[in-house]
């Protein structure tokens, strides 16, 4: 099985490699220190290429990382990812998180220490950068600009102090939070923002060999 798992890794990277237009996006991100090639292979084909996204709240809400409020009992304005999404993207990110605070990438480590100096948890620090990662990814993509660590060391809202992922949340009245937990919850909302993100790619092209590829390594 081992065996069968790196050779679909090869695979994988052989496609990105072969390809024109994947070599050339792999090189804007490959400066990211601890991001590895199966790791871009990854997200590359669980995303479609970003073809479906069109800004970085679909995206991360599409992948887990949109971050919800606990309402239950005591636990009332703790934060959490809502783990709704596609988990393969979760998956595909975990080691990549370790090894980017690892090396020191500038914008993962910063981010990682301000997160585990507010909530004494590494792990919501580890998520906090998959996340950051993985926008990061969407931005170079989509922008066709190569990664500059000082550029991507700017404050995104969602990791200002205050912010979601620092634990606390905002100061709002009862009837607003009540409100917004409602549009969250509503089945309709949801069920509409999935369906709006279940495109298919299409059979051919240069990103169909490596879903294949990658469906296979997940079966």
């Amino acid at each position: 099985m081992d065996k069968e798992i790196e050779k679909l890794k090869n695979q994988a990277i052989k496609i990105v490699n072969e390809n024109a237009d994947l070599k050339h996006k792999w090189t804007l991100m490959e400066p990211i220190k601890g991001l590895g090639i199966y790791t871009f292979a990854s997200i590359v084909a669980e995303t479609g290429g970003f073809v479906l996204f069109k800004s970085i709240k679909q995206l991360t809400c599409y992948s887990d990382y949109d971050v919800v409020e606990n309402q239950s009992g005591t636990r009332i304005g703790k934060t959490r990812i809502s783990k709704k999404g596609i988990a393969h993207i979760r998956r595909a990110m975990f080691l990549p998180a370790f090894d980017v605070v690892k090396f020191k990438e500038p914008a993962m480590k910063e981010l990682y220490e301000r997160v585990y100096e507010k909530t004494k948890i590494k792990m919501k620090g580890y998520v906090a950068v998959q996340r950051k990662l993985l926008c990061i990814m969407y931005t170079l993509w989509k922008t066709d600009q190569v990664y500059d660590p000082k550029k991507h060391c700017e404050h995104s809202r969602e990791e200002e102090p205050g912010g979601p992922l620092s634990g606390k949340t905002s100061q709002i009245d009862n009837s607003k939070r009540k409100e917004t937990t409602e549009k969250k919850s509503s089945p309709t909302v949801r069920r509409a923002t999935r369906d709006g993100l279940s495109g298919k790619l299409s059979p051919v092209g240069p990103l169909s060999g490596i879903t294949k590829i990658l469906e296979k390594s997940y079966s």
